[in-house]
């Protein structure tokens, strides 16, 4: 196969901080580079008891003699509704993101991530939310904060005057109590009231 560059920086985005080259313009160096040398075939599969779309695509690329040269097959899967682009094209979302791999498997345009971007989201989305769960279940093992408690802090004014806003007294007690959006009023309004 012929020596080609594939740091084709002029095409690349920034993309939280890394160069990244966009599947549309893999496809149209494909197309431009390899004009009536190459095929790309897909396969779906649809699981309907999870709304799992799954693409596999191949890329083949032949040299000058029609002679296949090179085979690159790539999967890639989406959760219908998981995103708001998979709220309406999740199956056109997957066949984006299994061509885009299976160009990248030529190495054409992999600068900073072989990943899309698309998955490159899905798995910041994923970790935040796990952090999300981890949170709350640290913030249901507390005690409710409740009205007896109110009436401690109400003794403790000297205590109180320490904290120069309502949101910093409400962190500290949130490292010990669960606070209800109720109580959260009712302490802010008791602490600007001293």
């Amino acid at each position: 196969m012929e020596n080609i560059d594939r740091q084709l920086k002029d095409k690349a985005i920034d993309f939280k901080g890394s160069e990244y080259v966009q599947v549309k313009d893999r496809v149209n160096y494909i197309v431009d580079n390899y004009e009536g040398r190459y095929e790309v075939l897909q396969d779906y599969k649809f699981f309907e008891e999870s709304k799992t779309r799954v693409v596999k695509t191949t890329l083949v690329i032949r040299d000058e003699t029609h002679e296949d040269c090179c085979k690159y097959e790539w999967l890639a899967q989406e959760v219908e509704g998981t995103t708001f682009i998979n709220k309406t094209s999740a199956l056109e979302n997957c066949a984006t993101s299994s061509l885009g791999r299976a160009i990248a498997c030529l190495w054409i345009w992999v600068i900073d991530s072989f990943a899309s971007m698309n998955e490159i989201e899905k798995a910041e989305n994923r970790a935040k939310q796990e952090e999300k769960k981890e949170e709350k279940k640290v913030s249901n093992d507390l005690p409710r904060f409740n009205e007896p408690e109110l009436k401690g802090l109400e003794k403790n004014q000297d205590w109180l005057k320490w904290f120069k806003t309502s949101d910093d007294l409400l962190k500290t007690i949130e490292t010990k109590y669960r606070i209800s959006k109720e109580m959260k009023l009712k302490i802010a309004d008791y602490r600007a009231s001293l």
